[in-house]
């Protein structure tokens, strides 16, 4: 029989840097969520939308541009996950969970000050891909090493 006596105080520390671990792991879903909503603000279609709809007599994005800027943080997460090894390697996991970090950071800021260019848009989304790609992979062994690093 399974014995799932688990003492929780002994393994605090172990369950406080898992969990802000996994944080990193949650910016892929957060970003596809709201830049879904974003594409439907009007605001955003006025700043880079291209041509007038008949229908509605609204600025409107051009299903080019709505392609790029929704496909390109796949570009960032390739660069990241196969850049994320030799990273870890060299540098060691906190380092490079914090290197993730601050592309999220370059990334959400390339977008939030963007209003009219589609390459500052395209750059901002390839730095969150960047950022999830090493997240995705440096999460979890960042978890499987505080196993062994943390008390029992």
């Amino acid at each position: 029989m399974l014995d799932l006596n688990l003492d929780l105080k002994s393994h605090k520390w172990a369950l406080i840097y898992c969990s802000v671990s996994a944080i990193g792991a949650l910016v892929f879903g957060y970003d596809n969520t709201y830049y879904s909503g974003i594409l439907g603000m009007q605001e955003f279609k006025n700043d880079f939308g291209d041509h007038i709809d008949p229908s509605t007599g609204k600025k409107a994005l051009a299903t080019s541009f709505q392609s790029l800027t929704t496909s390109s943080i796949y570009i960032g997460d390739v660069v990241g996950a196969l850049s994320s090894g030799p990273l870890n390697d060299r540098f060691g996991r906190r380092a490079v969970l914090w290197f993730a970090s601050l592309c999220v950071l370059a990334g959400g800021i390339c977008q939030v000050t963007d209003t009219h260019y589609e390459g500052v848009m395209v750059v901002g989304r390839i730095l969150i891909g960047i950022g999830v790609g090493n997240f995705t992979v440096t999460s979890l062994l960042y978890m499987g090493e505080v196993c062994f690093i943390c008390p029992r």
